[in-house]
C-alpha cells in the first residue's frame, strides 16, 4: 500500500472532528498519568507499611516457658482416672510471668555493641483489626 495515502486519510480523519480527537487524546493522557501516579503511591505506601510494622518487631524476645501442671483437673475426676486425656487449652502452673533476673540480663544487653536496643515490657499476642478510615471535615 501507498504509505503517503495512508498518512494523508489518517490527517484528515483526525483533524475533521479535532475537538473529538482533543478530548479523547486528553483522556487518554490523563487515564495513563493517573494510573502511574496510583502505583508509585502504592509501592511508597507498601514500602511505609513494611517499614512500620516488620522493623518495629523484635529480633529476640526471651520469656519464661509455660509449662502444664501435673495435676489437670480432669484427672481429679473418678470417671476419668485410667483413661488418656488429650488437654488442648493447659492449665498452666500458678508461676511467675516475668523473666527471672531481668535487670541483670537488660544491663548485659545494653554493654553489648550489637544490640541496638532494649523493651523491658510483657507483651501477648493479639489480633488486629483495623477499621476503615473515615475522614469528616
Amino acid at each position: 500500500m501507498n504509505l503517503k495515502l495512508i498518512i494523508r486519510i489518517a490527517k484528515s480523519l483526525l483533524l475533521a472532528r479535532f475537538r473529538q480527537t482533543f478530548v479523547a487524546a486528553a483522556g487518554v493522557t490523563f487515564s495513563i498519568t493517573m494510573f502511574i501516579a496510583l502505583l508509585s503511591f502504592m509501592a511508597g505506601l507498601n514500602d511505609l507499611l513494611d517499614g512500620i510494622l516488620l522493623n518495629r518487631t523484635p529480633h529476640i524476645r526471651l520469656y519464661n516457658e509455660v509449662k502444664p501442671n501435673v495435676n489437670q483437673p480432669i484427672n481429679n475426676l473418678l470417671a476419668y482416672k485410667n483413661t488418656h486425656n488429650f488437654i488442648h487449652s493447659i492449665k498452666s502452673n500458678i508461676s511467675r510471668q516475668e523473666i527471672y533476673n531481668s535487670e541483670a540480663i537488660i544491663k548485659t544487653l545494653k554493654k553489648d555493641k550489637r544490640v541496638l536496643g532494649v523493651a523491658p515490657k510483657i507483651i501477648t499476642p493479639v489480633f488486629l483489626m483495623m477499621e476503615p478510615l473515615i475522614l469528616r471535615v
